[in-house]
């Protein structure tokens, strides 16, 4: 398998505006064995017009259409439809390196491109341009012998990885099964724990970049609805479904990091996330928290630290906005 072929799945949705962008940086990656599939969602604009242009001047994109099912079972279907060897997810407004699949499809050549093998690389923020993009920076952008280390390592507050950044075998998608459609936040971070648990190498590329388009208002994904925080922490309801006791302890975190974000805001949801814990087997207060709070864990014990954690976070904005 020396050039495996790389599908790039793509669900589209009224992205008129980005969607020339998105396939632009795709079809300028410096490697060439690579198909698109389309999947649009119902789209109302002039989305599938301008996909058409496209298609009528290169073969190797595929459009499917479906009328309103959700980006994750667009998504399910461009991975049905798929032919290729490594699968690389793409949202419509966002965008690729032009050296992405081929830097990443070089660093997985080392490993002898094993099937347990997950290639990954930095992500920055943009908009309008990626001329000012903002690298994000993060402790998590290293190599780990495992996924288990790498979720382990994400979950404790090290960083995570954006969906475009993901290079997969598709026997780890296979495994993984369908994206959830019924999370409206973090359908990703959920999915790719289903995936990354199966990995045996997650291997990071300095090389690339990657670049997510921010100030989309009209997504789901930017505001703070109580569906939209209700899905957070049904995702992480879900890695508790991963069945791995030694992940137990760093879920627990992303419970932690919940209740602070929402103690005040969604109290209701903020003691579902206790009982979560609970749920665990593990005992809140044997937990330190991370950095400078772990002070504060020392003194007061650590649900005390949470809570006194929450209050701040919650009247500081409060104060501010």
């Amino acid at each position: 398998m020396s050039t495996p072929l790389v599908s790039i799945l793509i669900p589209l949705y009224n992205a008129q505006e980005y969607i020339s962008a998105t396939l632009e940086s795709v079809l300028n990656q410096t490697y060439k064995n690579i198909e698109i599939i389309i999947v649009d969602d119902g789209s109302s604009d002039n989305s599938i017009d301008i996909v058409k242009s496209y298609q009528q001047r290169y073969s190797n994109i595929t459009l499917f259409t479906q009328t309103n099912l959700g980006a994750s079972r667009a998504r399910d279907r461009a991975f049905e439809l798929s032919k290729g060897d490594y699968i690389n997810y793409l949202d419509s407004d966002d965008l690729l390196s032009s050296n992405k699949i081929a830097s990443q499809i070089e660093l997985l050549r080392e490993f002898d491109f094993d099937k347990t093998t997950v290639a990954f690389c930095k992500f920055a923020y943009f908009v309008d341009t990626i001329d000012n993009a903002t690298v994000i920076n993060q402790p998590i952008n290293h190599s780990f012998d495992s996924g288990i280390k790498w979720l382990k390592y994400s979950f404790e507050g090290g960083g995570y990885g954006a969906v475009m950044g993901w290079l997969t075998p598709k026997e780890l998608i296979y495994k993984a099964g369908s994206w959830r459609n019924d999370l409206k936040r973090n359908q990703d971070g959920e999915f790719f724990a289903r995936v990354l648990v199966n990995a045996t190498k997650v291997v990071y590329d300095d090389n690339s970049i990657v670049y997510y388009r921010k100030g989309i208002d009209s997504s789901i994904s930017s505001n703070n609805s109580y569906k939209a925080i209700e899905s957070i922490l049904q995702s992480y309801i879900y890695y508790t479904t991963l069945n791995k006791p030694q992940l137990n302890q760093s879920i627990a975190y992303k419970f932690i990091d919940f209740i602070i974000h929402y103690r005040y805001t969604y109290p209701n949801l903020a003691k579902k996330a206790y009982k979560e814990i609970e749920k665990l087997g593990i005992d809140i207060n044997s937990i330190e928290l991370k950095g400078k709070s772990k002070y504060l864990s020392k003194l007061f014990g650590t649900k005390i630290a949470i809570e006194i954690k929450a209050f701040i976070k919650y009247y500081t904005k409060f104060i501010y906005s």
